[in-house]
């Protein structure tokens, strides 16, 4: 590889021309972004001025019908004309800006073709890979491609084939020599893309989509980092459609095949594991919470540790609620690991020039439990590093720890119990657990000291509070075959046929079963009214029009389309339509608990661009829905509104007062 250095590297970049800054540039993207969403607000003030104007009318006639209208009644009625005017002024603006919208969307933003890839390194340097043997040409001689002050580095190809031209913009470095790491990236990029590679492991990062433009290539270690623009992944990382998923998961796991799993956490001597959700004090065996008309406000989601950037949007609607706790019921993908705790959970930059994405902390505690994932590593990140970061916060602010993977917060009126139903996933070791996982297979049975602990906390008959349950595995399932074994292990510790309500995750989408009528041990151990959250950030194709498992207790799921992926699977290119992310809200108020269940939403509506331009705040609410506790310990719903855009199955209500809802909802305001 021959190479032609410039004079010294401590140079700047060349200074604008004398004519002073060049004209700002107008960024037709973002433009048609604001442009939608200011559409979309004066769309809604529209509707709303013709809802008053059409009530007014409405109101009228029903007067001049009655033959002795009162008269506060007629004074009551708004100025029709005023009405009138304010709806004609929303009309006009809104046309105007709809008609603004339409020639927006007519300009050409296709910027032309670059004759190179562009790659990152860690530290910054931006390396820029002929694409042909014409396009080498541009690149090397184009001062519109290249400053004297970069550095110049051509790869022989074998004869009859070509090589490939680099350039390392090398200006954005300092010292008077490349730095190795970047001498090896450049060195392999341009071997990748020319033809003098007949063989040997190297891998693009675009072939995951056109965000992963960027690329880390460490010098030790056995895999390629790819990474997205400003997140650690993209959702085409985690497709099982994408081929390079599976190569990184293998990878991952082989070296763990030899690794036993993890010893369970058993709770320490004197401790409980039992919180006041009003005082975060551990209440001692047999103590309950003292009454309070303080509301407790948690936001739960599950499957969310995927760093990206829905991660991220989900992360910061949960965090948008001002809770006083926060729960991830498990997964951190590809499989626990430190580096992915790191980058995924913890929100640590996975490179110089990127970001991490992490988990919201309530003002009063953070829980997160595992998941199959996690056991994949056999736990050892998650019980020896995760669980000392967690838990209820000190007064200092600083978090206390989970001593276990599992515990409560409780109320005067409720218990929410955090369950670990994922520690025997792969109870064969990580072999198992590599073809398990192939498989999509897990297991759910809890420990026998974990079900100790259940009969404890649970088992006494005159304890009539609520009980909701949060967890990983899914008791319920419209679409695949459910694990019980976890609900049969919790219906043996409650006293009767207690109905409860049970919110889980591992099934990647958002799913409402209704309690069953009856109970029997094969199918329905429990009456539970189970809401999948398993939305929280993984990757979810778009599910069918109709359930096949679960008929007779599935109620409603969402199936509407986030956006459109484009894949390299084993057979080319493939197209996969995924649905929306999500979190959940559950606000405990005396013997009332009331659940939301949102999606991110996108700025002006649009979440099809891709990029990061989510506005947290305009969120889609799926469905709201309140329970009560009854005197016997049963958790009755009692009032439940669902979203238009929901799919909804032939099963009567669950309850009489079942209201419709509009489909996108104004900000919710705490």
């Amino acid at each position: 590889m021959a190479a032609s250095r410039r004079a010294s590297f401590d140079q700047s970049r060349r200074a604008p021309s004398a004519g002073g800054a060049p004209p700002r540039a107008v960024d037709p993207d973002g433009l048609r972004a604001e442009a939608a969403r200011v559409l979309s607000r004066a769309t809604k003030r529209l509707d709303k001025a013709r809802a008053r104007a059409a009530a007014c009318t409405q109101r009228e006639a029903e007067l001049f019908v009655d033959p002795a209208p009162f008269d506060a009644d007629l004074m009551a009625l708004p100025n029709r004309a005023e009405l009138a005017s304010a709806e004609a002024s929303e009309a006009a603006r809104e046309a105007a800006l709809r008609q603004l919208v339409e020639i927006i969307a007519e300009l050409d933003t296709k910027a032309p073709r670059l004759p190179y890839r562009t790659y990152m390194c860690a530290d910054g340097a931006e390396i820029r890979v002929g694409r042909t043997a014409p396009k080498n040409d541009r690149l090397g001689c184009d001062a519109e491609h290249r400053d004297a002050d970069n550095c110049w580095l051509h790869a022989s190809g074998r004869p009859g084939r070509p090589g490939s031209h680099v350039v390392v913009r090398a200006c954005q470095l300092g010292g008077a020599e490349l730095p190795r790491e970047v001498e090896m990236n450049v060195a392999m990029l341009a071997a990748k893309d020319s033809k003098a590679n007949t063989g040997g492991a190297t891998r693009s990062c675009h072939s995951f989509g056109s965000l992963l433009n960027q690329c880390r290539i460490p010098l030790h270690g056995p895999t390629w980092t790819c990474m997205s623009k400003d997140y650690p992944y993209q959702m085409q990382a985690f497709s099982p459609n994408e081929v390079a998923t599976w190569g990184t998961f293998i990878q991952s796991i082989v070296p763990l095949i030899a690794h036993e799993r993890t010893p369970f956490k058993e709770v320490p001597a004197g401790r409980t594991l039992r919180w006041d959700a009003h005082t975060r004090a551990e209440l001692a065996d047999g103590a309950m919470p003292a009454a309070s008309d303080e509301e407790i406000r948690i936001s739960v989601t599950a499957d969310w540790g995927a760093g990206t950037m829905e991660a991220d949007a989900v992360g910061a609607g949960m965090a948008g609620m001002s809770p006083h706790y926060t729960v991830h019921m498990g997964d951190v993908y590809f499989m626990g690991a430190a580096a992915e705790y790191d980058t995924n959970f913890w929100g640590v930059p996975g490179w110089p020039t990127g970001k991490g994405v992490k988990f919201p902390e309530g003002s009063r505690g953070m829980f997160t439990l595992t998941g199959n994932h996690e056991m994949l590593s056999q736990g050892d990140t998650y019980f020896n590093s995760v669980l000392p970061r967690c838990g209820v916060k000190n007064d200092d602010g600083s978090l206390a720890g989970m001593p276990t993977s599992f515990g409560a917060i409780e109320t005067a009126h409720w218990r929410v119990i955090m369950i670990d139903d994922s520690y025997n996933s792969y109870p064969d070791g990580a072999l198992s657990a590599a073809l398990d996982s192939l498989d999509l297979k897990a297991e759910c049975k809890m420990p026998d000291s974990h079900v100790a602990w259940l009969a404890r906390v649970l088992g006494d008959p005159n304890d009539k509070r609520g009980i909701i349950l949060m967890g990983h595995h899914n008791y319920r399932n419209a679409f695949a075959n459910s694990c019980i074994d976890h609900a049969k292990q919790i219906a043996g510790v409650l006293p009767g046929e207690r109905e409860i309500v049970w919110l889980y995750g591992h099934i990647h989408s958002f799913q409402m079963q209704n309690a069953p009528a009856k109970v029997d041990n094969d199918r329905n151990p429990l009456k539970a009214w189970s809401r999948c959250l398993g939305y929280g950030a993984f990757t979810q194709s778009v599910p069918p029009d109709t359930a096949s498992f679960d008929t007779e207790t599935t109620q409603a799921w969402d199936r509407r389309l986030y956006k459109t992926l484009t894949l390299t699977s084993a057979t080319g290119p493939k197209d996969e339509d995924v649905v929306f992310n999500g979190w959940a809200e559950l606000r405990l108020n005396g013997p009332q608990a009331k659940l939301r269940y949102y999606t991110f939403g996108c700025a002006g509506g649009n979440c099809t661009g891709g990029g990061p331009s989510f506005d947290y705040a305009d969120k889609t609410e799926l469905a709201t829905e309140t329970f009560v506790v009854q005197s016997t310990g049963d958790v009755a719903l009692v009032e439940q509104q669902l979203s238009g855009s929901l799919q909804l199955t032939s099963l009567p209500p669950p309850v009489a007062n079942v209201a419709p809802m509009l489909a996108v909802h104004e900000p919710y305001v705490n």
